[in-house]
């Protein structure tokens, strides 16, 4: 085999906690990662060239180098030992700079796809490794499903699925947020961790999702970026009440922003441009929650055995 076609999913977070700032410089987190069926097209192509080359479609996304994409190639090219090349053609469906993992995932699904076409024989563990140098949630999207995040986010615990899928209203806003100006709203504290504090935090954030989990219970899910972020930002306090408008019960932040979803929605709008809830600007999409047994399922149905 010497091309796979792959889809790379977004994610958003049911739980964000942010414990405080680390030594190295990073904030520790407690999160719930959730999968969605919101995606990216991927196509990695082995070539005698030794060069990584990258096209991108759909939305707009960095085309050289400084894509992620290429920076997992690389990183496990020069990991492994590789001689082969690879081209690399990556078609968008999820906005950039919206909270929903985009990046990451292609980087996740990058090593995944290589480390098959390549023959480099690492096993999950290997390829989280290097996934965690990729970014903080990158790691997740080797697990997919619900999972929680601990440390910067790239320490995974699979946990158990949803009984049934979620179904959501997403509102991008046309714009995106850096990840680092967003952490940079307040002052977090200073994390000195200790085991006893750190199994508290741990066992607090999964007893909360499986009382969600339990029940769908919207009170049981929180981040903490989002008072700070619809009180900094205006387009999102009024993306915000575009999708109370909409119906939904409970509208949150996905991750660090700008993208909102909208649970509970009783009824669904136009997808795209055009609904009335996108008037100052943005888009509506519509997605899933995505299992890990599913997950794993459309990466096998694609070519992909999924290391263990």
């Amino acid at each position: 085999m010497s091309s796979l076609a792959l889809p790379s999913f977004a994610k958003t977070n049911w739980i964000l906690k942010i414990l405080g700032l680390r030594e190295d410089g990073f904030h520790e987190l407690r999160t719930v990662f959730q999968m969605l069926d919101l995606r990216d097209e991927l196509i990695l192509r082995v070539t005698t060239d030794p060069e990584i080359r990258i096209r991108v479609h759909g939305r707009a996304a960095p085309a050289g180098p400084e894509n992620l994409v290429c920076r997992a190639a690389r990183l496990l090219k020069r990991r492994a030992g590789v001689s082969a090349g690879a081209e690399l053609t990556l078609t968008k469906g999820i906005p950039l700079g919206a909270g929903l993992g985009g990046g990451s995932g292609n980087a996740a699904v990058t090593l995944l796809g290589l480390n098959q076409l390549w023959d480099c024989g690492l096993s999950l563990s290997g390829l989280i490794a290097l996934a965690s140098e990729l970014g903080s949630d990158a790691p997740f999207f080797l697990h997919g499903g619900s999972a929680l995040g601990e440390g910067r986010g790239e320490l995974i615990t699979p946990l158990p699925d949803l009984g049934r899928p979620v179904d959501m209203v997403l509102l991008y806003p046309g714009r995106g947020l850096a990840t680092k100006s967003v952490y940079s709203m307040r002052n977090w504290g200073v994390w000195t961790g200790g085991e006893r504090l750190t199994r508290s935090w741990t066992q607090n954030t999964i007893h909360r999702f499986s009382r969600f989990r339990d029940g769908l219970n919207w009170a049981h899910l929180e981040n903490d970026f989002e008072a700070l972020l619809f009180q900094r930002y205006g387009f999102l306090e009024e993306a915000r009440k575009a999708l109370i408008a909409l119906g939904c019960e409970r509208v949150m932040v996905c991750g660090s922003g700008s993208t909102l979803m909208g649970l509970g929605c009783r009824e669904r709008p136009p997808q795209g441009k055009d609904s009335s809830a996108c008037q100052g600007g943005g888009e509506l999409l519509f997605c899933s929650t995505l299992s890990r047994r599913r997950y794993r399922k459309i990466l096998r149905e694609s070519g992909l055995e999924v290391p263990v």
